[in-house]
């Protein structure tokens, strides 16, 4: 590639930006941008728009985009698991007014404790993983969602007949969330 003069432009080779080192100009657009090459952290060399550089549109190769999606969609990485799922059906059944199983859960009372309505993570690690074949049920059906009330349970003996399925258990009614 051939280096271009910059007249009467601000020259930003040899500045940092983001992972991206400014290497030197090789083109004026029409819209009188100047073209940079630039070096990412990762090695990869990438032609970028001063505009993109200093707006802070443009601070890698594409090579932290990956990184930077999972950080917008949480600090979990997990919202697009089951469990992830079945925690947002059973805040949303206990918390929002519309929700459409409201009426068997905060309707009736029924709450998730603040430490996991605040965060899926304290949730996970509560619950752990889900078990194939169980599902999460309450132990005391009129008590709330709460790491001493909440179990991995057989699906065997689970009501169809009511929209908040009740799992047989000997001894011991339970309630499972519908997720």
């Amino acid at each position: 590639m051939e280096r271009i003069l910059l007249r009467n432009r601000q020259d930003l080779s040899g500045q940092q930006f983001g992972r991206l080192a400014v290497q030197y100009p090789v083109e004026i657009r029409r819209n009188r941008h100047v073209v940079y090459v630039c070096r990412c952290a990762c090695g990869t060399m990438r032609r970028v728009t001063n505009s993109n550089l200093t707006s802070g549109h443009t601070a890698s190769c594409g090579c932290a985009n990956p990184e930077a999606t999972s950080d917008a969609n949480g600090t979990h990485y997990q919202r697009r698991t089951s469990l992830y799922g079945r925690w947002r059906a059973m805040v949303d059944a206990c918390e929002r007014p519309k929700a459409t199983n409201a009426a068997y859960y905060r309707d009736k009372g029924i709450r998730v404790c603040a430490r996991w309505r605040r965060s899926f993570e304290d949730f996970a690690a509560d619950v752990g993983a889900p078990v194939p074949g169980l599902i999460l049920g309450r132990l005391d059906k009129e008590g709330d969602f709460e790491p001493d009330n909440v179990a991995w349970m057989p699906r065997k003996g689970v009501s169809k007949a009511s929209p908040v399925r009740a799992a047989v258990q000997p001894e011991r009614p339970t309630c499972e969330l519908i997720c």
